[in-house]
């Protein structure tokens, strides 16, 4: 169990037109979550597109 995450990384996408402070995002995940150890990577976009059914799609990079 200890390695099943060991490659993984977290890809965070955030809808704002402001800026985001990864160690915010870091912060209350701590707090929710408690101490895990995954990497994460923060993404800021203008505008998540939904597709025709209203879900939110993941944006390409």
């Amino acid at each position: 169990m200890e390695n099943e995450l060991k490659d993984e990384v977290v890809e965070l996408f955030i809808e704002s037109t402001k800026e985001v402070n990864l160690r915010e995002i870091q912060h209350t995940l701590k707090e929710t979550l408690g101490n895990i150890n995954i990497p994460v990577e923060l993404h800021r976009v203008d505008k998540i597109e939904t597709s025709l059914m209203g879900k939110k799609m993941m944006p390409i990079l």
